[in-house]
């Protein structure tokens, strides 16, 4: 028995990136023309509409929006092929900060939520990758880039992070052929491993992911 789609999006222009929110049940859906939607599946999946409801569609950027995240229920996080990076606020459809963070086009963005010793409270941080392999770390609450890392030679192709004690570790991938395991909290050497080197055995492959992030 063939499956169908329980909700069916569908816009104007080609669709490049998304990203979901779980707790609100909305998606952000990147367009190839720079333009953003937002939507709400929640109705929809209640009332088996085959539509989701528009919540917004805005123009963000020049290119094609590559990369979007929430970084919290009410904000979101847009890269494009320009090398720009933008932060918005969803329930008002307003933008708080934008910036030519990148020379080459951006290819992945993460959110990540740190522990911060100095004050009471988590700060909330952005990565982005790009085409040239390079990784830019941002502070979100003051908008400013606070760790910069060259160590990939080709596009990034991944970004994720750990879970419990490793829940600051991030791991990226690169069309360099290579993964990286870098402690956000820290300034020590990263960690690279040769990324086909490890898929040609998936049991050294989980137990190198285990090592290194707990993931699983």
């Amino acid at each position: 028995m063939a499956l169908r789609p329980q909700v069916c999006i569908t816009s104007p222009e080609p669709l490049v990136s998304l990203a979901l929110s779980r707790e609100s049940a909305r998606v952000a859906l990147g367009q190839s023309t720079g333009g953003l939607q937002l939507l709400s599946y929640q109705a929809a999946l209640r009332e088996r509409q085959s539509a989701p409801a528009l919540l917004s569609s805005f123009s963000v950027h020049s290119a094609p929006v590559r990369a979007v995240v929430f970084a919290k229920e009410e904000s979101l996080c847009s890269g494009a092929a320009d090398g720009e990076v933008c932060l918005w606020d969803v329930a008002t459809d307003t933008e708080v900060w934008r910036t030519t963070g990148h020379s080459a086009a951006l290819s992945r963005l993460s959110t990540r939520a740190v522990e911060d010793h100095l004050t009471p409270g988590q700060r909330n941080f952005l990565v982005s990758g790009d085409d040239d392999g390079v990784l830019k770390m941002w502070d979100l609450r003051t908008r400013e880039c606070v760790k910069e890392l060259k160590h990939h030679t080709d596009y990034i192709s991944g970004l994720t992070f750990g879970s419990g004690d490793n829940s600051n570790v991030m791991l990226a991938t690169s069309g360099d052929g290579t993964l990286s395991a870098v402690d956000l909290r820290k300034k020590g050497k990263v960690q690279m491993h040769a990324a086909h080197l490890v898929a040609a055995d998936s049991g050294a492959s989980a137990s190198l992911v285990r090592k290194l992030t707990g993931i699983v």
